[in-house]
């Protein structure tokens, strides 16, 4: 069973009085008071985004644009089930198209409903919980395992094989055709930004098996 929503916006409006200080150096003033609540609605992934803003930069992409998603591409989202602090990342941080890193790729909505409608293996994997976030420059997909979230952890990121899925495939034989590459959103930012993601099923195939040498 996939976790409740947590409620963060309702959240918000809560406990005005519980603050806290922490390390501001702006006018010479060494804290300042923000609420814990406040801290907690801040954007998830403002460091890992920051980071994604400095690498692209750095390799001419400044074109790039990350900006709040439509309420309509926001609500695919959860209608398909998408985990909430992925739906607050696209909230906040949609690019402006897909974004291509040494052959890994971060989708925006309109690339992943494209490719959980009309792609392989996206559109085949979708009804077993696995929902694209991106891609790869040789067409495997890297997607969210919802089977694998559990009540103190995210969702695992996995890469899906486009040679290996088929129609008419059962979960089991899918699961075979899938590798983890992230124990979770932030790590599979991380990576990205870092050129760390396989960029093909069969390097991270044969990575593994040289791991269980």
């Amino acid at each position: 069973m996939l976790p409740p929503q947590s409620g963060l916006a309702a959240l918000c409006g809560l406990f005005p009085g519980y603050s806290l200080f922490i390390p501001f150096s702006g006018f010479g003033c060494k804290y300042r008071r923000i609420t814990a609540v406040q801290e907690a609605c801040m954007f998830l992934y403002e460091k890992e985004l920051a980071r994604l803003k400095e690498v692209l930069s750095r390799r001419g992409r400044e074109n790039v644009v990350f900006r709040p998603a439509n309420h309509m591409d926001i609500e695919y989202l959860e209608g398909l089930l998408y985990p909430e602090n992925i739906v607050a990342f696209y909230k906040e941080a949609e690019p402006s198209g897909w974004v291509e890193i040494d052959g890994a790729i971060l989708n925006s909505i309109a690339n992943i409903w494209g490719e959980n409608d009309n792609a392989n293996p996206g559109n085949i994997v979708v009804p077993y919980g696995l929902l694209n976030i991106g891609n790869t420059a040789s067409g495997d997909t890297f997607c969210i395992d919802l089977n694998t979230i559990g009540k103190d952890h995210e969702p695992d990121i996995v890469l899906v094989s486009h040679h290996l899925v088929r129609e008419g495939q059962t979960y089991k034989e899918i699961r075979e055709a899938i590798h983890p590459v992230a124990r979770s959103f932030r790590e599979f930012l991380h990576k990205f930004a870092e050129s760390l993601l396989p960029v093909d099923y069969w390097d991270r195939e044969m990575e593994s098996r040289l791991e269980n040498i």
